[in-house]
Order: structure tokens, then C-alpha cells, then sequence
């Protein structure tokens, strides 16, 4: 038996940071790509950071999901973002969007409004961590 591992390619957290007026349309739900898994990326467990410095108008409510096309929840439940927000727990839920380059899959969020549509969000920033590894 031999331990195959590629030096950078361990078991590591990637952040992503999405402007919040990237989901900004004239409805209360908004879904964009925001990460491309590498082939053979495995994700183990993603974080979504509740916004800071967010504007949101006459918007009462704002959670966000992590998916793919065929599931919006498959790596984070709705969690509430707004700020003053409850600091959410990452959730491990493992998953592959592919094995090459022909198969990967993005990764989406999903933001969902009450109150107002997402046309009312001005400032702010999501950050969104995603913990990965590739497979040798």
C-alpha cells in the first residue's frame, strides 16, 4: 500500500465572495454559479458567512442555499444571511460534481427574499467558504 498525494491538493478551504447585487432582479429568488469543482473535486463541507455591510430596502428576510441544477440544497440548507444574523455551523455534506472536465458541474447559490424583491438588495458581500479535496 502507498499513500498517493500531491502536494496542494489536500484538504483545503476555498472562499468565494459574491457581491450581493449579483442576484439582484425583479423577484423575491435568485440562483448564479458561483464555483467550478476541478475534475475529481470532492466537497466536503461548505460555510456561507452571513452578509456584512448589507443593504436591503424593504426586504424583511434573506437566506441563501448551496446546490447544483438538479438540487439547490445539496450542500447547505437555507440559511438566514441578513446582518446580526446567528453565525451558522458549516454543514459537511459530501458530494462530487464530476469526474473530469466534461462532467463538472457548478456549484450554485440560491438567494430567497421576503418583504421585497431582490431589485431592493445595494451593498453587501456573501462569502461562502467550500472545504475540498482532489482525488489522486
Amino acid at each position: 500500500m502507498r499513500l498517493i498525494k500531491k502536494a496542494g491538493e489536500g484538504l483545503g478551504w476555498t472562499k468565494v465572495i459574491i457581491p450581493i447585487t449579483s442576484f439582484s432582479r425583479p423577484s423575491t429568488s435568485s440562483t448564479i454559479d458561483f464555483y467550478l469543482p476541478k475534475p475529481n473535486e470532492v466537497i466536503h463541507a461548505t460555510f456561507i458567512d452571513p452578509m456584512g455591510g448589507s443593504g436591503g430596502g424593504a426586504i424583511a428576510s434573506l437566506t441563501a442555499s448551496i446546490g447544483d441544477l438538479g438540487n439547490l440544497l445539496k450542500y447547505s440548507s437555507a440559511i438566514n444571511i441578513f446582518t446580526g444574523a446567528t453565525t451558522p455551523q458549516p454543514e459537511a455534506r459530501i458530494g462530487m460534481e464530476g469526474t473530469g472536465a466534461a462532467t463538472a458541474v457548478s456549484l450554485k447559490i440560491t438567494v430567497t427574499s421576503t418583504g421585497a424583491n431582490l431589485t431592493d438588495l445595494s451593498k453587501g458581500t456573501i462569502s461562502v467558504y467550500i472545504l475540498t479535496s482532489i482525488l489522486p
